[in-house]
């Protein structure tokens, strides 16, 4: 059984030969790094060392709202930057959000990186596209306090601007499907509590993911949702059409391990590691036993993942190999 064979078990909800295991991180020298020529040899690197289930050129969210008009600094241990400059300051500033070309600017590039890693990959394994929630590329474009008071006061006008990122994402995934991908890591960074409402999720985050998710869906052999952040809604996604939902069960504050997380979803699931604290310092035997400990909360066969991107900087790389190797001691 291949990975990609052994990936697409999970999605169908069967038992494959081991369990899947899979991790990604962003560009250690700095996101403003990232050509397509770049991202391909970072991934291809990363997928000869540790020979994972699944691929991905793993750009930091900021690539893509860049040609929005966002600016960057800096870069933290996990490869991301800060921003220092934002498109969208008050509300009149909405009306700059315009459809971009996806095959053009940092677009272009993230999906000629996709080409190329597909070209290597030869169907082996699932070749994923990333791309982020209409309301997570908003909160990006203009920061909280803009995006509320444009979503409390002025909601046709952040519908209108939502619709633009909507439409962008979707001909962005469409295009990386044009050159080679076959699945789709979706993200979003703004289904939390600490930030909205859950009839603003309902209004905000879930119509604009759905409208993307939907247009998409018949391309992508496999979706996978990424829950990003504390206080999450984990109960909101079991209408997405998406197959694999992934979030922090080891770390998001208030905790909503595996064995709670299954309660409001009942496809495939993916984590089991903390990839901040237990995958950077250990022990080895901490690393296994989490790996144990996500299967038997779930009680079937899950992807082996850290909760997020794995840092760039601070984590050993035998660590890597740790989690790696330790879902062949796994029997199913």
């Amino acid at each position: 059984m291949n990975s990609y064979e052994r990936v697409m078990k999970i999605v169908r909800g069967e038992t494959p030969d081991r369990l899947p295991v899979w991790a990604s991180r962003h560009n250690k020298d700095g996101f403003l790094a990232d050509t397509a020529e770049g991202m391909l040899k970072r991934e291809i690197e990363f997928q000869e060392e540790f020979d994972w289930d699944m691929a991905r050129i793993s750009p930091a969210a900021a690539l893509q709202v860049m040609d929005f008009g966002c600016r960057f600094s800096g870069n933290n241990h996990l490869g991301v930057p800060s921003v220092v400059e934002r498109p969208v300051s008050c509300v009149g500033d909405w009306e700059k959000i315009g459809r971009l070309d996806p095959e053009a600017g940092r677009y272009g590039s993230i999906a000629g990186a996709i080409k190329g890693l597909g070209e290597y990959l030869k169907g082996s394994k699932l070749n994923m596209a990333t791309a982020f929630s209409p309301l997570t590329l908003a909160q990006k474009c203009a920061g909280d306090d803009v995006l509320l008071d444009t979503m409390r006061n002025h909601a046709e006008i952040l519908k209108t601007a939502l619709d633009v990122f909507a439409d962008t994402m979707i001909d962005f995934i469409n295009h990386c499907a044009d050159n080679g991908a076959d699945s789709l890591y979706f993200a979003t960074q703004t289904a939390t509590k600490n930030l909205i409402t859950g009839e603003e999720a309902a209004l905000y985050e879930k119509c604009y993911s759905l409208k993307v998710l939907s247009a998409v869906r018949p391309r992508m052999q496999a979706i996978f949702l990424h829950l990003h952040g504390d206080n999450i809604m984990i109960d909101h996604f079991e209408e997405y059409p998406i197959d694999v939902l992934n979030w922090a069960d080891r770390r998001t504050v208030p905790p909503v391990p595996i064995s709670e997380g299954i309660k409001y979803f009942s496809r495939g699931i993916m984590g089991g590691v903390n990839g901040r604290t237990t995958l950077c310092t250990g022990p080895e035997e901490d690393i296994r036993e989490e790996i144990a400990d996500a299967y038997r909360q779930a009680g079937k066969p899950i992807i082996i993942s850290p909760c997020c991107v794995i840092p760039v900087s601070g984590l050993p790389d035998k660590n890597i190999h740790v989690m790696r190797n330790a879902i062949n001691t796994i029997a199913l």
